[in-house]
């Protein structure tokens, strides 16, 4: 199919794009629709022959996507249309995703002799075994930037050493991004604010974890701290740690930057 034939024919090039049919045949009836249309499942269904509960699920999987967008008047959901804008930054997004992935996916499909390796720790000493390894051995890692999800509870294990590794790590000069709970924006500790070295950006509240995870280099390091139990994971694998980079630097491009 041309590109002129996508033109001439625009569900079939929403489709196209990632919506299914019936998203794609509501979206188009609902662009078409006055700016100022108060539309309801009702009325919709009415006017495009497309049963209410199938209007209404599709109507909600449209405002997932930023589509559509409701509020509420007379106790009845009433939905606007968004702007088609929004269709080129997902696909734009969607680009930013495969391209950091695509090295990982290479790298799954060629010969290596590389082995991947996982360690794993108990306890408080295995805590400091792991920070150890982050940043005694920055070079012999292939370190260039630290990526982490942080929560304050692992400071509670090496409470004495914690902010030790924190100066060490400034001396190395080597830049970090850190994600934390959004709660610590209010009250944020001294060894998570930003300096010349890291930048720090502060999770929705809606986002809630308990643990601890750092991308360094090939490497992955991993702390579950849960009812008064460490555990730490050292895991030695580019494909896994290109992964979950990719999944961190997405998160890190939605969240907005601290003031």
């Amino acid at each position: 199919m041309t590109v002129i034939t996508y033109i001439m024919n625009i569900p079939q090039s929403l489709i196209f794009l990632g919506l299914d049919e019936h998203q794609a045949r509501l979206y188009t009836h609902l662009l078409k629709q006055p700016k100022n249309a108060e539309l309801t499942v009702f009325s919709i269904a009415k006017n495009i022959d497309m049963p209410r509960s199938t209007v209404y699920l599709t109507l909600q999987e449209l405002e997932t996507k930023k589509l559509v967008s409701s509020y509420k008047k007379n106790n009845v959901l009433r939905y606007i249309v968004g702007d088609p804008s929004r269709l080129v930054r997902d696909l734009e997004e969607k680009q930013e995703i495969l391209t950091a992935l695509l090295p990982t996916l290479q790298s799954l499909s060629k010969d290596s002799p590389f082995s991947p390796s996982v360690q794993t720790f108990s306890g408080a000493k295995g805590v400091i075994t792991v920070f150890d390894d982050l940043y005694n051995n920055p070079k012999e890692n292939g370190v260039r930037e630290y990526h982490t999800f942080s929560h304050p509870k692992l400071i509670e294990y090496m409470p004495k050493k914690f902010p030790k590794y924190m100066e060490a790590k400034k001396k190395l000069n080597i830049p970090s991004k850190l994600l934390v709970p959004g709660f610590l924006a209010k009250n944020t500790p001294k060894e998570y604010m930003s300096d010349s070295h890291r930048e720090t950006r502060f999770l929705p509240n809606s986002v809630n974890f308990e643990g601890t995870l750092v991308i360094y280099g090939r490497k992955t390091a991993i702390f579950s701290h849960r009812d008064n139990e460490v555990y730490s994971m050292i895991i030695d694998s580019p494909a896994i740690t290109e992964m979950l980079d990719a999944i961190f630097l997405t998160l890190w491009n939605l969240v907005p930057k601290s003031k």
